[in-house]
């Protein structure tokens, strides 16, 4: 099997997404997305996706120029519809609304709407911790239908329902710091 490196397959699949109509950073963002994905062993959102996010273009389910956009607000919520637009767009853009009203409220609830697959929850939660804050994302994983047959089923009726969390990090506390302080020294008898 040939070797073929990240950078030639995100140009690649940059191209193939600009050829479909997204805007030059859109498809750059979503093959970012997708190379990363591979390169980190999650082949199922990773690069095999790029024949189906065009199959979904050709088809008219996916609006690969849409544009997220907040259709509500709510205190420190807000909805962020996709146009059927890439979810990767869509989901970059909801972390970014969700942070604005972290910041502003101290805590920040976005929910997306009319997108497509969004690829790897971890990348989203990553993008939030990394901020100072803390990620909670749920997605039900499946189109109409359902991908998952109930315990005992024979028929796929629910999502899979992935969830992923982050939670910030920081360099960690020298031993004898207050936090942590030191243990008393054992005495011998």
């Amino acid at each position: 099997m040939p070797t073929v490196q990240a950078e030639g397959l995100h140009r690649f699949a940059t191209a193939v997404f600009v050829a479909h109509g997204a805007s030059p950073t859109d498809a750059h963002a979503v093959a970012e997305s997708l190379v990363k994905a591979s390169l980190l062993g999650h082949d199922s959102h990773g690069l095999l996706r790029i024949k189906r996010y065009v199959d979904s273009i050709v088809a008219k389910k996916l609006h690969p120029a849409a544009q997220p956009r907040v259709a509500s607000q709510q205190g420190a919520t807000a909805v962020v519809a996709g146009g059927h637009g890439f979810g990767y767009v869509s989901a970059m853009f909801g972390v970014r609304t969700a942070l604005e009203l972290a910041t502003a409220q101290g805590v920040g609830a976005v929910a997306l709407s009319n997108t497509n697959h969004i690829g790897r929850l971890p990348d989203y939660a990553e993008a939030i911790s990394s901020a100072g804050f803390v990620a909670l994302i749920f997605t039900s994983g499946a189109g109409p239908g359902g991908s998952v047959a109930p315990y005992g089923g024979r028929e796929r009726v629910f999502g899979t329902n992935p969830i992923a969390w982050g939670l910030p990090a920081s360099p960690p506390r020298p031993r004898s710091s207050p936090i942590f302080p030191r243990p008393p020294c054992p005495r011998a008898n």
